[in-house]
């Protein structure tokens, strides 16, 4: 892990994490007010449909993932230790409420709000932006691009924002739940 990271704690970045969701959240709401798009229209819930629409998109992405953890050298997917210091102590429930959150909070603020503005390649761009701890990261910039990409297609295409939240939160989460138990390649959990 880099020294940046080392200074860093799990609890310290679980604070962190959740401030910055608590900003993004904050501000994806008065933006979606301020469109005057803040309303049950950003949802639809068609017989589940879009629920798995967005669990095969998730699921799609975390086998992605994991064969390019497996395929690609370890450094090239090296994202300073942040993921690993993030999951590897918290138990499954609280993967799932930090991944849900997440996935609520940027989806609702970069597919619900900026993309309105900016298009699907706008909003693209800058949500791979602020996930600036990758931008010295080639696989990952490209690999968060192209995933941004297609919950932005995705939004589009159901005309809601619940099978890119499902997705966001599957990618997450599974792959959360994998740091944690040891099973992503290249994912070697030490004790510190």
């Amino acid at each position: 892990m880099g020294g940046r990271v080392q200074r860093l704690n799990g609890n310290m970045l679980l604070l962190n994490l959740y401030l910055s969701q608590a900003v993004i959240l904050l501000t994806a709401v008065l933006l979606l007010w301020w469109q005057g798009r803040l309303n049950e229209h950003l949802f639809t819930w068609r017989e589940g449909e879009d629920w798995g629409i967005g669990a095969l998109a998730g699921l799609a992405v975390v086998l992605i993932d994991w064969l390019l953890a497996r395929w690609l050298p370890e450094e090239w997917l090296d994202d300073g230790g942040l993921n690993r210091l993030l999951f590897q102590n918290l138990p499954v429930w609280h993967i799932a409420v930090v991944t849900a959150l997440v996935a609520v909070a940027e989806e609702l603020l970069f597919r619900g709000a900026v993309q309105y503005w900016l298009g699907v390649f706008g909003s693209a761009l800058l949500f791979t932006a602020i996930h600036f701890r990758y931008l010295r990261k080639w696989v990952m910039v490209t690999v968060l691009f192209v995933v941004s990409l297609g919950l932005g297609w995705l939004t589009e295409w159901t005309h809601s924002l619940t099978a890119a939240m499902v997705a966001h939160f599957l990618l997450d989460f599974v792959l959360g739940v994998c740091i944690r138990l040891g099973k992503m390649p290249g994912a070697k959990i030490t004790e510190e």
